[in-house]
């Protein structure tokens, strides 16, 4: 007959379900009441086995997860994992696989312990979500400065892109964008583009535009200005660039393709013509400047002796005869015999009609000075000052 303790009584076995740790001693005895030793029986209990997992996810096809699975409970002398599928993952024996699948897939998790534990399981779901499609093209990818490219974003799955086109700023263009290149250069262009799922493709294109110089169109002229006893004006030309044509137009007059030509302008009279000259690189860019040529008078002046502002419509007013007069350079001034200033004027076709501008009374009879500063058209412009008596005569 055997006897357990504590509580439960006779019997060669029992089932037991201890809620902590507990020691059971048993004893046996015969019919003769013979008594055996003692025996031992040793029950500790462990927490059931426990398994923690991350939550549901999403990444972007392509890219690789980390998954991280914790586990406690049992004896504690060690856990075995396994994942379930096995595709998408460099290991499914071990907590923390890196998964890769291709679609998306839930991976269940078993855990097992080495103390015969009941086996517990947990689920994640990995939802892998598609990248956008980048690509672009362009209307031309070179030209001359400043030089305008319409870029068109041929994306798919676009939500957000950023475009960087070489110049130092970034713009949002997930249509179709005009892009500005103001100096010359080799221009590489990237574009970003993100999916509503956040999933991020980008392509870069270098040197894909090329922006060539633009040239410079310079000339002088000389002489300038001039008269019509010297209407051949020599041109040279000063622009700058690769400069493989030259076109000259004069007015209408006539135009030449040579670099440093030479033209005789009509002698009749004053005028002013314009000339333009425009350039042309090896790569097709242009550019064009317009100068006025200057053709005036040869410089005569006439100063009459006398005038006589009686109102008989007979030399009445005090006037200058003149040739080749600088508008720009004029001044007559009109002194009384006691040197005050009665009459001025800056415009050459003015005369005086014999009233002191200083009191608006018509002046007397007598002799007057006059003082006479002007400019001509010559090269150099020149400065002429002359001092003459005029009589006035009522």
């Amino acid at each position: 007959t055997f006897n357990w303790s504590p509580n439960l009584g006779q019997g060669s076995s029992h089932n037991v379900c201890p809620t902590e740790n507990v020691q059971y001693v048993v004893y046996a005895y015969d019919p003769l009441q013979c008594v055996s030793e003692l025996r031992k029986v040793q029950i500790k209990l462990y927490d059931s086995l426990q398994v923690f997992i991350p939550e549901d996810t999403f990444f972007c096809k392509g890219n690789a997860l980390q998954l991280g699975a914790a586990a406690i409970g049992g004896d504690g002398s060690g856990f075995n994992y396994t994942w379930s599928p096995f595709i998408g993952l460099n290991n499914p024996k071990i907590p923390n696989p890196i998964a890769n699948p291709e679609n998306t897939t839930q991976y269940e998790l078993t855990v097992t312990d080495n103390c015969g534990s009941p086996a517990v399981t947990q689920t994640i779901k990995i939802t892998v979500n598609e990248n956008p499609n980048v690509d672009f093209t362009l209307d031309k990818i070179d030209g001359c400065e400043p030089l305008k490219v319409i870029i068109y974003n041929n994306s798919t799955n676009a939500y957000r892109c950023e475009l960087n086109y070489g110049t130092g700023e970034i713009i949002e263009a997930c249509g179709t964008a005009e892009l500005e290149y103001a100096t010359e250069g080799e221009y590489d262009i990237q574009l970003t583009v993100t999916s509503k799922d956040g999933c991020t493709r980008s392509i870069k294109r270098e040197n894909i535009v090329e922006v060539y110089p633009r040239p410079m169109a310079s000339y002088i002229m000389e002489p300038q200005p001039t008269t019509v006893l010297f209407p051949e004006i020599n041109f040279t030309n000063l622009s700058e660039g690769n400069i493989v044509d030259i076109e000259w137009s004069f007015a209408s007059f006539g135009g030449s393709d040579t670099s440093n030509p030479s033209f005789v302008f009509p002698d009749g009279d004053s005028a002013t013509y314009p000339v333009r000259l425009l350039v042309t690189t090896d790569k097709g860019c242009v550019d064009d400047t317009i100068r006025q040529v200057t053709i005036g008078q040869e410089f005569v002046m006439f100063v009459p002796k006398a005038f006589s502002p009686n109102g008989d419509g007979l030399n009445e007013t005090f006037t200058m005869g003149h040739t080749g007069v600088d508008a720009n350079q004029f001044t007559l001034t009109v002194f009384d015999r006691w040197g005050k200033e009665v009459y001025r004027t800056q415009n050459k076709e003015e005369g005086w009609d014999g009233t002191n501008l200083q009191t608006g009374e018509p002046a007397s009879e007598g002799l007057y000075v006059w003082k006479l500063i002007v400019g001509d058209y010559s090269n150099d412009r020149k400065r002429h000052e002359y001092i003459g008596n005029l009589m006035l005569i009522r």
